[in-house]
């Protein structure tokens, strides 16, 4: 049974259905970068933790080894990148080689991880996706494209790349599936879908939605490929998103009675 919760974030995540909480006081003496745990010991946590407990296990992992900030001099400066964006200030391209030399470093540990994956002697599937940009990217977002319409510009913000990887053949799924847009809601769904696991009333309606538009923060893209901002009461879509919203906190309400 999980520990009672001793912190704000530890009930909302019980309150989600998880369980331990682990923070940065259970990593004392990892190594940082820039000011957070880096991605490696986190892995190796997860890692113990399969090894350790032969029981089916859920384990989201919030890394923050890429999270900002980005200022000059939190990386080492033998790993820093020297790319320069032109058009865009001394500043932003500080903060974008801060960043990506942050994100070579989680290549490297998410390559290491795999790796360990492959050989751990248990399926296991490995979810990994982003929120949004990091504020370099918006910085530069805003230096680049200045005079951009205003819904095209916060997309941009909020797209990231995804992927959805198996240390095990997946029966009909044993060839790369590419989605061009997906919502960050629907991965889930998406997910458990492909590897044939049962799902509630909610991710199938969102298998479903997905054809017809993908959220991204507070707007969301059709299947027309037009934008639209989410209170939009002229949308093809309007009835839908609606049902969708109160099917989700009827979903989240459900959790936390």
């Amino acid at each position: 049974p999980a520990k009672p919760p001793s912190t704000t974030i530890e009930k909302i995540y019980q309150s989600a259905g998880l369980g331990d909480f682990l923070s940065i006081g259970d990593f004392e003496g990892a190594p940082l970068l820039p000011c957070g745990v880096c991605d490696y010991a986190t892995y190796d946590k997860i890692l113990d933790l399969l090894r350790t407990d032969e029981a089916p296990q859920f384990i989201f992992d919030v890394t923050m080894q890429n999270h900002g900030g980005y200022d000059y001099g939190t990386v080492p400066a033998e790993e820093l990148t020297n790319y320069w964006v032109e058009g865009a200030s001394e500043g932003a391209n500080s903060a974008l080689n801060t960043y990506l030399t942050c994100i070579n470093a989680s290549d490297r540990d998410l390559e290491y991880f795999i790796n360990e994956l492959r050989n751990i002697g248990r399926p296991v599937v490995l979810v990994f996706f982003g929120d949004h940009q990091p504020s370099a990217a918006t910085t530069l977002n805003d230096e680049l494209y200045p005079q951009e319409d205003t819904a095209s510009h916060a997309f941009r913000v909020y797209q990231s790349t995804f992927f959805v990887w198996a240390n095990y053949e997946i029966a009909g799924n044993t060839e790369l599936n590419v989605y061009d847009t997906v919502g960050a809601n629907e991965i889930a769904a998406i997910t458990l879908n492909k590897i044939g696991a049962p799902l509630t009333d909610y991710q199938k309606a969102l298998l479903q939605q997905g054809q017809m538009a993908h959220h991204q923060c507070r707007r969301y893209l059709g299947a027309d490929g037009l934008r639209y901002n989410l209170e939009s009461e002229d949308s093809p879509y309007t009835s839908t998103i609606d049902k969708l919203q109160r099917m989700q906190y009827l979903e989240f309400a459900s959790k936390v009675q």
